[in-house]
């Protein structure tokens, strides 16, 4: 089916996409590769045997040129996100998607694509306590933390219907995957899914480790190279615009998930819950009925085994995983969900960086611009005014990030003296705490959890900071 076939693969930098198009190239397919990520980056995970191209495709023109000439269309444009982006980024989730995902088919039917493939999402269905059948979708609206993204996706299958009903374009085939894992993923803790986020910050060494709710949550999880296996077969035999379900069928806590992450990394952190924080909806899992009687479906990958493996690519590919992917910024979408406070924090660090470990000076380049852009946005909305003391506590700050550093270093380097040292970091980072609140009150952030309570100086002698 696939061999010397014209393939566009839409959003084919992601955690599917990559693993896809390996499958693809392998079946002697002819990949193009459409994604906002950067021309170096998209070289770095494809290679050379597809043509890739930047382009924002929430332009309707653009979405006409790509898919002319192409025989199948993979849509796996998306806008993945923690439970916290579905609260608080709705609106930079909702408009581009409805954007990306109505032009492209939009041009795929004029272009008269054979075969299109629409990725759909378990958000996509109401809160219900039990596995979630393919019909049962329109029993209510989505009801969990992101209802909107929910939405969204069900805009994207009910445009396929309609151009089934209307002009007959039988070429919409629709999957609804539950929770995707797997290498390639969002590992920043700030925007990433559970699995993604725990790795990163277990394996940064955060211990305890405190995760959002209180881990009663079930979801149903699949490892993204297996949902690109059966990405490819449901291309073949669903039947056109008939939803089916693709997961394992099977529910697992958060509270297990945390507890199976912990056994995967080096060294297993503490795990707390902050169940001041969402959970997101309480249950999710796909019943599999339809997948199995329509394609065959059987799991191949559990939990665990996938979890490890993508432990086993994080630290294989810690600075791949970790570098910012160059995206087309929206000019007034923010790309981190953090306090002011923190996105100068963060700048500090990485200017630090920047000059240190020359070796990535890129990706850290790449990463300040972004925090530099959310910086400019929330100037701009008034949320920060100039000041004297301002501008001293951002190089207090500087100054001990810059002090942390190196006797970081030199911890590593003199175990004679390493617990003098770590004594002198706790009480430098006491300092740098102090400053990290001194900017909440600068620039006016009420938000109490940002506020830092460790700030215990152990009478460090000569490094009294003179600001009030």
């Amino acid at each position: 089916m696939y061999k010397n076939k014209k393939v566009l693969v839409a959003g084919g930098t992601g955690t599917i996409g990559i693993p896809l198009i390996k499958k693809l190239i392998e079946l002697k397919a002819n990949v193009t590769v459409v994604s906002m990520d950067s021309v170096e980056y998209a070289k770095t995970v494809l290679g050379d045997n597809v043509s890739f191209m930047q382009m924002d495709l929430t332009n309707f023109n653009n979405c006409l040129r790509v898919t002319k000439n192409q025989d199948y269309v993979f849509n796996l444009v998306g806008i993945k996100g923690s439970t916290g982006i579905g609260e608080t980024k709705v609106a930079s989730y909702f408009v581009p998607m409805l954007r990306f995902q109505t032009n492209l088919m939009e041009a795929s039917f004029r272009n008269d694509i054979s075969r299109y493939l629409f990725v759909s999402s378990v958000c996509a269905y109401p809160q219900l306590s039990f596995p979630k059948e393919e019909d049962c979708l329109w029993n209510g609206l989505p009801k969990q933390n992101d209802r909107i993204p929910g939405l969204a996706k069900r805009i994207g299958e009910i445009q396929g219907e309609a151009y089934l009903q209307e002009h007959g374009w039988d070429a919409v085939r629709i999957v609804r995957p539950s929770n995707v894992y797997g290498p390639f993923d969002d590992f920043d803790p700030a925007t990433a899914q559970v699995i993604p986020a725990l790795i990163r910050r277990m394996i940064d060494g955060e211990n305890p480790i405190k995760v959002w709710g209180d881990g009663s949550a079930v979801r149903d999880f699949i490892f993204s190279e297996e949902l690109a296996d059966w990405i490819l077969v449901a291309l073949e035999k669903a039947p056109p615009c008939v939803p089916i379900n693709l997961g394992s069928g099977k529910g697992v806590t958060i509270k297990e998930l945390a507890e199976t992450i912990a056994q995967c990394v080096p060294e297993p952190p503490q795990i707390e819950w902050d169940t001041t924080k969402p959970s997101g909806d309480p249950v999710r899992i796909l019943s599999m009925e339809r997948a199995k009687k329509l394609m065959g479906f059987k799991l191949k990958t559990d939990l665990k085994e996938g979890i490890k493996k993508t432990v086993d690519w994080y630290l294989d590919n810690e600075e791949l995983a970790n570098q910012k992917k160059g995206y087309i910024l929206t000019s007034k979408e923010r790309q981190f969900l953090l306090p002011l406070a923190e996105l100068i924090d963060r700048l500090t660090i990485g200017q630090i960086k920047e000059v240190l470990i020359p070796e990535n000076k890129k990706s850290y380049a790449q990463e300040m611009q972004k925090l530099a852009h959310d910086i400019d946005l929330m100037i701009e909305e008034g949320e920060l005014k100039l000041s004297a003391r301002l501008i001293r506590i951002i190089i207090v700050l500087s100054q001990m990030n810059l002090h942390i550093w190196y006797n970081k270093d030199k911890m590593q380097n003199d175990q004679d003296h390493y617990l003098e040292l770590l004594k002198f970091a706790h009480q430098l980072n006491g300092i740098r705490n102090q400053m990290k609140n001194l900017l909440l009150e600068e620039t006016g952030d009420k938000e109490k959890s940002a506020i830092r309570t460790n700030f215990n100086t152990d009478n460090l002698k000569g490094w009294d900071i003179s600001i009030e």
